[in-house]
């Protein structure tokens, strides 16, 4: 073989390895940024907070609250204090029969509430409830109080276990 055949032959050869490299190049940018996109302290935040909203842990906050109003009668007071007869008389006869519906509304309202950076503030919350005797109910006996971090105890708990998955998916 002439040398000129030869030194074409290594030239396509190296040009042949070079486009190969580049590929494998681009491929790991890509993959790379990727990553970067997935990392993003924003966004890996923000799908962590979904992942938590989504549980429904906030809502059991909530209920484990009433569950307690319904258990523990602080200072002998009865849970639909004598305020509330007065609405009876405005028409609002089922809020006395223990139907729920203020239980299920607080529920609704505080079930997107957790933010990992964020105080997590419900007293402003009350009039979200669409029930004309819930923030009359919320003066007598509170219930929608920011909550305790005690309360928050098993949200934050998920919350890692929730970004220790996010981070093994991306990492792994």
């Amino acid at each position: 073989m002439p040398a000129d055949d030869i030194y074409r032959a290594r030239v396509n050869a190296l040009h042949r390895k070079l486009a190969t490299t580049k590929a494998k190049i681009n491929v790991c940018l890509a993959q790379l940024e990727k990553l970067m996109h997935e990392l993003n302290p924003d966004q890996l935040q923000a799908r962590v907070q979904k992942m938590v909203n989504d549980s429904g842990i906030m809502g059991k906050i909530m209920a484990n609250r009433f569950e307690y109003q319904m258990t523990h009668v602080p200072d002998g007071n009865p849970w639909v204090p004598d305020k509330l007869k007065s609405l009876q008389e405005k028409g609002y006869k089922k809020i006395l029969v223990g139907s729920g519906k203020l239980r299920k509304e607080a529920i609704r309202v505080v079930q997107h509430t957790f933010w990992l950076t964020d105080p997590i503030k419900w007293t402003d919350l009350i009039d979200e409830i669409d029930l004309p005797y819930a923030s009359i109910q919320n003066d007598e006996r509170p219930f929608m109080e920011d909550p305790t971090e005690r309360e928050l105890e098993p949200a934050y708990e998920y919350a890692d276990q929730c970004l220790e998955q996010e981070l093994k998916r991306i990492l792994g």
